[in-house]
């Protein structure tokens, strides 16, 4: 199977094809039925690697499906099955969950674009100015740039030490609700702040 699909493919789908042997290596082809396919999956998302940007296991369980859906293709390709002996077509992928990543409104960026025009500063230093050294932020704010000439197109964020955290709590940070982060800032703080300008 493995020589039959592009090196790349190869390299996403090999851990998800020594999965499947483990478990169904003394099985015929048209042996695992639909719900096999679902509770390995399940397994599969139950002991998936969490990384910071993990977002409950939907993309493995998807990429198994894919990965699975491979060697059934070649057997259907090749004869050795018919299309509705694949329990891999038979069991849906999982709903991708909305991007987290969103695009500045051109409202936003025509905003960023006259601050920078007017004030004759960056806006990462304007903002760093302005916002973030006044909460007394250990490191200094970013902002994404699009091009080595800096134009400033997309977004930034600020780069806060555990320790702004601590000293703080001003800023709340990611919380986690019905399975979704949301950013949730201390408005009042914010308002405060601006308030006494």
């Amino acid at each position: 199977m493995a020589r039959t699909v592009s090196d790349s493919s190869r390299r996403a789908y090999s851990c998800y094809w020594k999965k499947v042997a483990a478990r169904w290596g003394e099985l015929r082809l048209d042996e695992p039925s639909p719900s096999d396919v679902k509770q390995l999956g399940e397994y599969i998302r139950g002991n998936v690697v969490v990384r910071r940007n993990a977002r409950g296991g939907g993309s493995a369980v998807e990429n198994f499906i894919t990965a699975l859906r491979c060697p059934y293709n070649q057997a259907i390709a090749e004869g050795h099955i018919i299309e509705a002996d694949n329990p891999a077509r038979k069991v849906s992928k999982p709903n991708r969950p909305p991007s987290t990543r969103h695009a500045v409104p051109d409202a936003r960026l025509a905003e960023t674009n006259q601050i920078t025009a007017a004030t004759g500063k960056h806006i990462a230093d304007y903002l760093s100015e302005r916002i973030w050294s006044r909460f007394g932020m250990e490191f200094d704010g970013s902002w994404t740039l699009e091009s080595d000439d800096g134009q400033e197109t997309t977004g930034g964020g600020v780069n806060a030490a555990l320790r702004d955290y601590a000293r703080r709590r001003r800023l709340r940070g990611l919380l986690k609700f019905r399975g979704k982060l949301r950013w949730e800032g201390d408005l009042d703080t914010l308002r405060k702040r601006r308030g006494r300008r």
